[in-house]
């Protein structure tokens, strides 16, 4: 597996996404109109089948406040929840976060998943970035799950606990 820092480009992904937002530091700001292809595709009912989103470093508030990242979030998900997938309940939100401040997955860390359907829940069930991919293949159809999400470590080891999980029934999706 080829390690890929967040500044360079994946190969064979285009940054058809969200460009950069410049987001205020009060809270409840408002960070601008969200533009670009995931914007025209929320608008005109023509999402792929999976989409991935992720603010740049600054509004995903590892190298800026957590109320920047909180403005992003109050700016991009109204865009999607008008649009017509969400409404007819075929989009599902996962915000997930990787660390809290100031450690490194000491705690508890919040993971948010939105939907029309989805039920209300809080859940101890611990999860992880791998139950996360596991879900997304799920979610894609895949059955062949990649590294710590069929429960198997690359290269040997042991994976973290929660990474079988299987999301979808914490959430009854």
């Amino acid at each position: 597996a080829k390690i890929i820092n967040r500044e360079q480009e994946i190969a064979g992904i285009n940054d058809i996404g969200i460009p950069r937002l410049s987001c205020p530091t009060s809270l409840n700001g408002t960070c601008g109109t969200p533009q670009g292809a995931f914007t025209a595709d929320l608008a005109n009912d023509t999402l792929p089948a999976y989409s991935f989103v992720t603010p740049d470093i600054c509004n995903d508030t590892h190298d800026c406040s957590v109320t920047v990242g909180d403005n992003w979030l109050h700016t991009v998900l109204p865009d999607i929840f008008k649009s017509p997938a969400y409404l007819r309940g075929e989009v599902a939100i996962h915000v997930l976060y990787d660390e809290e401040e100031g450690s490194f997955i000491q705690g508890p860390i919040p993971n948010l998943f939105i939907s029309p359907y989805v039920q209300p829940t809080i859940s101890n069930v611990v999860i992880n970035h791998y139950s996360a991919l596991r879900l997304a293949e799920s979610q894609l159809g895949i059955t062949e799950f990649l590294g710590c999400a069929s429960g198997v470590a690359p290269g040997g080891g042991s994976c973290p606990v929660g990474s079988t999980v299987d999301i979808r029934e914490i959430f009854n999706f």
